[in-house]
């Protein structure tokens, strides 16, 4: 996606080559249609559980660093254990998960140091574009469908936008309501590490949606 106009003032001078260049590899990814496993199979062909978790970083998921999160684990699975009495609830709930997660890989991978959006810090080894974003949260929301957490939505397909014809190129993690099957878009490439994803509809994301 075109980075909002803070993004862009913070960025460094003479990263636009360089903009151009990763956002074409590290930005494009399977389209829509493709199915969560398909997607992550591209980096990690095995399934995540809590003490085998492949983090993608360097955009692109160019670097990946297994962890385990078992310490972390209860904590996350803390926020679903009171079940959710509806989905707009638990879509709250998935978004502090992701928070959760992120700190807790952060303790054991260099991700720690990834600010808003992809080019903020002039390319650090913890730096996460879209994909990086997208595979990582996707595994997060495995290992909860996996633990029978999940009460109102499933695992989506990751999706993108964009492909410079309606945009910068921007891919997301999603999850699918269950009963009505409506998508949502759960983006953390927003904000930095450490922070509550957004989680809104496909349809406005894909219409280009920012914070």
């Amino acid at each position: 996606m075109i980075p909002s106009r803070s993004i862009v003032r913070r960025s460094r001078a003479g990263f636009a080559a360089l903009v151009a260049a990763l956002a074409l590899a590290a930005c494009a990814s399977p389209g829509p249609g493709e199915g969560p496993r398909r997607f992550l199979a591209q980096f990690d062909d095995r399934r995540p559980t809590i003490d085998r978790v492949p983090i993608c970083y360097g955009y692109g998921c160019a670097k990946v660093s297994e962890i385990e999160i078992g310490g972390s684990w209860p904590t996350i699975a803390a926020l679903f254990l009171v079940p959710s009495g509806d989905a707009a609830t638990e879509r709250a709930r998935i978004a502090e998960a992701v928070a959760l997660f992120e700190s807790a890989a952060a303790r054991a991978t260099p991700i720690g140091a990834d600010l808003a959006g992809t080019f903020n810090d002039g390319g650090g080894a913890g730096q996460l574009d879209c994909v990086d974003e997208a595979a990582n949260t996707t595994r997060l929301l495995v290992l909860l469908d996996d633990a029978r957490l999940l009460k109102f939505h499933q695992v989506g397909s990751p999706s993108t936008r964009g492909l410079f014809i309606q945009g910068w190129p921007h891919t997301t993690a999603a999850i699918v309501e269950r009963g009505t099957g409506r998508r949502y878009a759960v983006d953390s490439w927003f904000h930095d590490n450490g922070q509550p994803a957004e989680i809104v509809p496909i349809d406005q994301w894909l219409a280009g949606w920012e914070p």
